[in-house]
């Protein structure tokens, strides 16, 4: 078993318990220290007692009046906190900034005191507030607090309170030792608490959380002294106060930002309202809630009352969050934010207020007054017929009430027939579907369960409210009683908890209704308490009755694993249950007051050995829901799974097969590696708030552990082969988990494989390689063809030349007149020049140029990417094909000749060009095509320029930049063969071109430009050279292995000195990688669903994969941005270097309906789990990875629990903002 908490941390505790009960002092400080340190605290500690104790006998023996000694008393305490704070901060001002430097080896409390009243000594008796304010503040809290102190713990009133010598000297002495611990968090500082909500406290209001509580009980005595009927309460306070320092060593009271949402919040519960998503919401809520019940107490009748309660209760259980967000976002200015995010939000009724919703609720909201003023007439006109009594209708009240009762037996029936297991969890539902995998039969059992969910939602959401605000109207306007504070909250809470827990209301007036048909007579003090208090006395008894149930079995569930898991098993575990069992009225009283204070259990170290945890918001956590994750790469897949799960739960969550949705309910998510945490935040009319949280994808051996616990727990539920037998148990009943149901949502499922046998196959490799031709001449002509389609990445690469003016080239039309003037003489038509222009003649070194590719046509990549010069004459000279001689372009009209377009330079910019041998690579009319096609293909003389034969070629030239190829004809001479002619023509059949996909005589026209296709060929040749020849060390690329695919997929392409020519030109470079991951992926879909046996086959492939996946790796932004585009698929490839050999794998995500397997947590179980977590971390500050509580344990999920606390305890990787699921 792990260690509960090591050695270090052992003594770190036991130097911390003492500090925390004695309120600071620091009476153990693991080292020798002097012992005017401890004399020097003690004495701040007991000056309260000291001084107050001669007041007290002055008072006592009538030397001084009470009150007077109060004042006096409190004065002198008020001056001794503020001189000596001041002091303080004068001693830290004047002390030498630069401190002597410790051992780093020594303890971290270790200080080395120079004197009893050294600077050092002072810092630390007396150490600096941390806001100024803070010493005023204190000064003036601590006056009042020792003053009224001291009448509150005189012998004289403590004696006239009990009688009791013993017990006035018991409640002085101890009395006193409160007053002095209290205090010592004004003087001096707060001290470490076990009651920690926060991680932080930015406000300095710690050293105010035990004052505050002294406070309280002081204003208790003062009440009473002017009312006696506090008399009672005043007595128990005074016992109780004896026991504060052992309550807040105990973490029983809360510190003060917990305890005031806290009772916001059950104040804004017994109001009728539910706990809230946000801290703003929740006191924006119970201040509407608390001036609208004033409002109504004020109204002194019951009728009118009952009256504005009907319509005030509908409108604040409506979702104000929503229709608030709504109102801002129509008066704030959208932004594409917004808009982004609200394309996601799904469509339909309920999911965002607009026309519909609201005319909906201002129907529903007539309804609800139209049914009050019905009961109210129905009232009048019965006492009118019956002088002699005025109590309404029994008969009709009585019928209203068993028709309640039955519609509640009804909803419960239809909602657990929704769930998989029924009877509190034990029995499996037959009527549910036996496959959840068979979706044929699925949802053919669903299709029979979604006509009682349907009659559910009809009775839940419309009938059930109706006919409660009829009964209630009746009841209340016809009840004989008096007007009171408590009759008006019952009455405030009744008619507003119809439509905020519909169900629960239905329980609560069900269980009323048969109590006083049944048990009780119609007098006596319940029948006196009228229907509204009685209903909100048994809905406190109802809510805390489950509360208790549900701690009871968390604690047995805790005690019993703690014992039954091995693993787990503490040394002491007999010990524990022995005790357990001798001190169990004790435990349960613990678990009585703690679900009567709404408060969690605290196991400690998740042992069962149990405390109350301190009072605290229902979803347990301070700050913004959503606020912070430790988001990753995975956290992506949770981003895009939220939208589609929050769409899908909305059928569960009106099917009723999560059961009663209350807040603070948890629910658990499951499907392949993702783990999802949901917990409900707030309930009300039409709507339910939840949070979801992603848990990490890389499991650890605990996560693991419990994961498969919780895949073989639904297992056994959703799917058994041949059926569940009609007696089929939940074998898994004191689990905190439970089966409920499990819903299809549109989300990726992912596959990961390992490639072992498949990558590393010299049949796969060669494959690889072929099909690279194919896709990068597939991928290329489909970017050429579409690039005047939309925007295309442009990069521009440097000058080849430093200095060049690039200004005085502004625009293209400079350069090329585009209309392709050109002379009207048609004995020029063939060689393509414009009129005027002047072939040099060939040198000796231009035969010589054929053979050479290399050329610098990067200095023209400034004019526009997505152009040639194709049409632009040229003349060889020398090595290049320099741009020169080139004409005027021609100011009259000609005519046009497809193909061919004029350019127009002039001559100084002719001359520039000239002499740094700009031009076209080389094309080779003879050696080339006989080497492309063992046979001459016919000659085309573009003599120093590329005359296009077709006047459809234009539109699948390469831009400029591309044709800068640097490298000799040498290279890529042996790969000129290998290019797919048959599948060059194949893809030209089907491009889409501008004038739609190609007739079959304008592909004979493309397919026999032979400048056209050359460009192709040594482009593709190029490329591959560079990707699988140049860099190889002229090792074959299939010899090389798995390394090169991956790397090359990975963007990695093996260095060589023509890399640089690809690499610096991006878009190109993402092309020609996109090319060799479809190439990658088509020879593994070759592999498993056979080779492609056609053109046509290999075409569909590279579609498919253009318009439906993304490749590329799972750390690269772009695969994100397709996860959250939803694309239908997602292809990867790792490879795990620290195994030898490397193990390659890949991963392919796939957008379908997926199956996610949802169960209900026990909530007591992870609020305990969470309230353990926060001491132990907080206080504690164990937090070693190996500690026990973080250990697995699979009954009651603990490494699971803890992952799922809000930042910075847990570690989730996911955490939306709230979600509203609306539930009409």
């Amino acid at each position: 078993m792990a260690t509960v908490i090591n050695d270090y941390k052992k003594e770190f505790v036991v130097k911390r318990l003492p500090q925390t009960f004695f309120g600071g002092m620091k009476l153990k400080l693991g080292y020798d220290a002097p012992i005017y340190v401890y004399i020097n605290q003690v004495l701040i500690f007991i000056l309260p007692f000291v001084i107050g104790g001669i007041f007290t006998l002055l008072v006592e023996f009538d030397a001084i009046a009470y009150d007077i000694a109060s004042y006096i008393y409190g004065s002198i305490i008020f001056l001794f906190v503020l001189l000596e704070q001041l002091f303080s901060s004068f001693n830290a001002r004047n002390s030498n900034n630069v401190r002597r430097l410790n051992n780093v080896f020594t303890e971290e409390d270790e200080i080395e005191f120079d004197s009893c009243f050294g600077s050092e000594t002072i810092d630390f008796v007396l150490p600096v507030k941390k806001f100024k304010i803070n010493i005023i503040i204190h000064s003036l809290l601590s006056g009042p607090l020792c003053g009224i102190g001291l009448w509150y713990l005189l012998p004289s009133t403590l004696e006239s309170l009990y009688h009791n010598v013993g017990a006035t000297v018991v409640l002085f002495m101890f009395g006193w030792f409160t007053i002095c611990v209290a205090q010592y968090s004004l003087t001096v500082t707060s001290p470490p608490e076990i009651a920690i909500f926060r991680s932080t406290d930015p406000y300095e209001l710690q050293p105010l959380m035990r004052p505050l509580y002294v406070y309280i009980f002081l204003a208790f005595h003062v009440v009473q002294w002017y009312d006696d009927s506090y008399l009672l309460v005043n007595q128990i306070l005074h016992v109780v106060f004896i026991f504060l320092p052992l309550l807040w060593s105990l973490a029983v009271l809360p510190p003060l930002d917990a305890l005031l949402l806290w009772l916001m919040e059950q104040c804004l519960s017994i109001l009728g309202g539910s706990p809230v998503a946000g801290d703003l919401r929740l006191i924006l809520l119970f201040l509407a809630s608390s001036l609208i019940f004033i409002i109504i107490f004020f109204t002194t009748s019951v009728t009118g009352t009952t009256i504005h309660a009907a319509y005030t209760g509908y409108i604040l259980s409506l979702d104000h969050a929503s229709l608030a967000n709504k109102i801002i976002s129509a008066i704030k200015k959208p932004n594409s934010t917004n808009q982004i995010t609200s394309s996601k939000t799904p469509l339909g009724f309920g999911w965002d207020w607009g026309v519909k919703e609201v005319i909906f609720h201002i129907v529903m909201l007539s309804i609800s007054v139209i049914n009050i003023f019905l009961a109210y007439l129905n009232v009048n006109s019965w006492s009118f017929n019956n002088a002699d009594s005025v109590v309404g209708d029994p008969d009709l009240i009585k019928a209203l009430g068993y028709v309640i009762i039955g519609l509640t037996v009804l909803v419960k029936m239809f909602g657990s027939f929704q769930s998989v297991y029924t009877v509190f969890g034990m029995w499996r539902n037959n009527l549910y579907p036996h496959s959840i995998f068979q979706m044929e039969k699925y949802s053919k059992a669903k299709s029979r369960l979604n006509i009682l969910a349907l009659l559910r939602r009809i009775i839940l959401d419309f009938i059930a409210p109706v006919i409660m605000v009829q009964f209630l109207g009746l009841s209340f306007m016809a009840s004989s009683a008096s007007h009171t504070f408590i009759l008006a909250l019952g009455i405030v809470r009744a008619l507003r908890w119809v439509w905020q827990g519909t169900f629960n209301s239905m329980v609560e007036i069900s269980i009323v209704h048969i109590i006083n048909q049944t048990f009780v007579p119609t007098s006596g003090s319940w029948y006196d308490l009228g229907l509204g208090p009685q209903l909100l006395l048994v809905g406190l008894i109802w809510n805390r009755s489950n509360s208790t149930i549900d701690k009871i079995y968390c604690y047995l569930t805790v005690l019993i694993s703690s014992h039954t898991y091995e693993k787990q098993r503490p040394k002491h575990s007999t010990l524990i249950i022995a005790l357990s069992a001798i001190f169990f009225p004790f435990i349960l009283l613990v678990i009585y007051v703690a679900a009567f204070l709404s408060a969690p259990l605290l196991p400690l170290f998740t042992l069962p050995i149990i405390l109350i945890g301190f009072p605290r918001p229902i979803r347990s956590w301070p700050g913004e829901v959503g606020g912070s994750a430790n988001t990753c790469q995975d956290t992506v897949y949770y981003s895009q799974l939220s939208a589609k799960l929050t769409s899908a739960l909305k059928s569960s969550c009106n099917s009723g097969s999560l059961g009663n949705l209350t807040a603070g309910s948890h629910f658990l998510a499951r499907f392949q590696d993702r783990i999802i945490w949901l917990q409900v935040l707030e309930c009300g009319f039409g709507f339910c708030y939840l949070s979801i949280k992603g848990m990490e994808l890389q499991e650890t051996s605990c996560h693991t552990e419990e994961a498969a616990k919780i895949d073989d727990m639904f297992e056994r539920s959703f799917e058994k082969e041949g059926g569940f037998p009609f007696c089929f148990f939940n074998e898994d009943f004191f689990h905190v988990l439970t089966p409920v149901d499990a819903i299809p949502v549109d989300t990726y499922s992912s596959a990961k494989t390992v490639l072992t046998g498949l990558i590393d196959s010299p049949d796969t490799l060669r494959s690889i390689g072929k099909n690279f031709w194919k896709s990068l001449t597939w991928v290329l002509l489909q970017h050429i063809a579409h690039r005047g389609q939309k925007p295309v990445s442009r990069t521009t690469s440097p000058s080849h030349v430093k200095g060049i003016d690039r200004g005085s080239v502004n625009s293209r039309t400079v350069l090329v007149d585009v209309n392709g003037k050109m002379s009207q003489n048609n004995d020029e038509k063939d060689s393509g020049r414009a009129t005027g222009e002047v072939s040099r003649p060939v040198t000796a070194s231009s035969h010589k140029s054929r053979k050479s590719l290399a050329s610098s046509w990067g200095s023209l990549n400034s004019w526009n990417d997505d152009d040639s010069l194709d049409n632009v004459a040229f003349e060889k000279s020398g090595n290049k094909i320099p741009l020169s001689n080139i004409s005027s372009v021609k100011k009259e009209p000609v005519t046009t000749i497809p193909g061919v377009v004029d350019s127009a330079l002039d001559d100084d910019l002719d001359d520039f060009l000239k002499d740094f041998a700009t031009g076209l690579p080389p094309v080779d009319t003879g050696d080339f095509f006989d080497t492309f096609s063992g046979a001459p293909i016919g000659s085309i003389k573009l003599a120093g320029s590329i005359q296009f034969s077709s006047p459809h070629s234009s539109k699948l030239s390469l831009p400029l930049k591309w044709r800068d190829i640097p490298l000799d004809s040498h290279q890529i001479s042996n790969l000129l063969c290998d290019f797919p002619k048959d599948w060059y023509r194949h893809v030209i059949e089907h491009l889409d071109l501008s004038s739609g996909v190609p007739s079959a005589s304008v592909v004979d026209e493309i397919m026999s430009d032979e400048a056209l296709t050359s460009i192709y060929v040594q482009l593709i040749s190029a490329i591959f050279s560079v990707v699988n020849v140049l860099g190889l060390s002229g090792v074959d690329f299939v010899s090389r292995g798995p390394m090169h695919v991956f790397k090359v997929f990975s963007g990695d392409i093996p260095w060589s000195l023509s890399l640089d020519w690809l690499s610096q030109d991006e878009e190109l470079f993402n092309l020609v990688i996109k090319a060799y991951r479809f190439a990658v992926k088509m020879s593994f879909d070759e592999v498993v669903y056979g080779e492609a046996s056609d053109n046509d086959e290999v075409r569909e492939y590279l579609e498919e994969y253009k318009t439906e996946c993304y490749m590329g790796l799972e750390d690269d932004a772009g695969w994100a941005e397709a996860v959250l585009q939803e694309k239908p698929k997602l292809f990867s490839m790792g490879c795990d270097t620290s195994s030898h050999p490397p193990i390659f794998t890949s991963h392919i995500l796939t957008r379908q309906p997926v199956m996610i397997s949802i169960g209900r947590l026990n909530g007591e179980i992870v609020r305990a789990l969470w309230a353990s977590l926060a001491m132990e971390l907080f206080y504690c500050t164990n937090d070693d990875e190996e500690r026990y509580s973080i250990q697995a344990h699979p009954s009651i999920l603990r490494n699971l629990t803890v992952q799922a606390a809000d930042p910075p305890l847990g570690y989730p990787i996911f955490y939306s903002k709230p979600v509203n699921i609306p539930t009409l």
